[in-house]
């Protein structure tokens, strides 16, 4: 039976192990010597046509049209991010400066820090401890630190580092703490983490959870490649759309 428009025949004529087995098995049927294979049932697989690829890609990118649509809508005032925002009661946004801030950190109990914007260090030839990093425990509240060494470009895969942070959040949630994560800004590297941490806890859709964000933190995601990423990642956990929203005419044009 022709298989994907191809007849499948063994010839006994290449004098193998393999012909020479066949023929035992199968009977010769003519003087060619070609060997009659049994009957094999075959499964269609539908490939997918280029009009269905072309369909997703425009669902995509009209996707992200809204995404930046939300993330534009207007620009950040003088102070409004030299100040942590928290997005939930054991998680906070903020930047390098944040961090530097011990003062700060006491003032706000912060216990752990997310550092996202690491860069390669010689433990062996630092002066602090390990598990709190350049942070003093005698002189801050900061107890647990943990630093990831991201790129801030389009095609660096920020979302390699989520199993890694989310770890992090949890254990700090599961003892009571706080965890400060930021990188040089606190607009891409740690916004991206945060964004699909948001996503997982909260259960939003990715439009809700980004306006959420975007209260205390008006300045988000510039990084094209970061946000096709959390478009990917919701896309992955259907946290994209809510039938609420997707019937919501008002909110498809915010």
């Amino acid at each position: 039976m022709p298989l994907y428009g191809l007849d499948y025949m063994t010839s006994s004529r290449f004098g193998d192990q393999r012909g020479a087995r066949l023929n035992s098995e199968f009977e010769v049927t003519n003087s060619k010597n070609y060997i009659e294979l049994p009957v094999m049932t075959c499964v269609t697989v539908p490939l997918l046509g280029s009009d269905f690829i072309k369909a997703a890609q425009k669902e995509d990118d009209l996707y992200l049209d809204r995404m930046r649509s939300v993330l534009c809508t207007r620009r950040a005032s003088t102070g409004e991010m030299q100040m942590p925002a928290m997005l939930l009661d054991h998680m906070y946004l903020g930047n390098m400066n944040n961090a530097n801030d011990h003062r700060l950190l006491r003032r706000m109990r912060i216990t752990h820090v997310l550092n996202c914007a690491g860069k390669p260090r010689d433990y062996s030839q630092q002066p602090f401890d390990r598990a709190s990093g350049p942070y003093d425990p005698k002189e801050t509240s900061v107890q647990v630190y943990l630093q990831i060494e991201a790129r801030d470009v389009e095609e660096y895969p920020i979302l390699m580092h989520y199993g890694l942070a989310r770890e992090f959040l949890d254990g700090a949630k599961a003892s009571g703490g706080r965890v400060l994560v930021h990188c040089e800004m606190g607009v891409n590297r740690s916004a991206a983490l945060c964004v699909a941490y948001l996503l997982e806890q909260t259960q939003m859709t990715l439009i809700q959870v980004l306006r959420l964000v975007k209260i205390d933190r008006p300045v988000l995601l510039l990084n094209d490649g970061f946000r096709k990423q959390l478009m990917n990642f919701a896309k992955d956990r259907s946290l994209l759309h809510r039938k609420k929203e997707d019937t919501d005419s008002n909110d498809m044009n915010t």
